[in-house]
């Protein structure tokens, strides 16, 4: 019985910290690349390029990740 409650908290908290990564790596991709081209002049459209980049990867994990755990939970 413990170990079905620490398995389902555990899913939870690994999926937090998977989506948690995903947010925090594509605003680092960001940041550093502005902070590369901060004295060039960088035409707004590439940095909505990566901003959708970034928000399409954590969407694409964010599902698979979801659709993982609850095929478990069916098992």
């Amino acid at each position: 019985f413990y170990l079905n409650i620490i398995g389902a908290i555990s899913a939870v908290v690994s999926h937090s910290f998977r989506l948690f990564g995903n947010i925090f790596g594509g605003f680092m991709i960001i940041t550093i690349v502005s902070s590369l081209l901060q004295y060039f002049i960088v035409p707004v459209g590439l940095f909505a390029f990566f901003g959708l980049f970034a928000g399409l990867v954590q969407a694409f994990v964010f599902t698979m990740l979801a659709v993982t755990y609850i095929a478990q939970q069916k098992a």
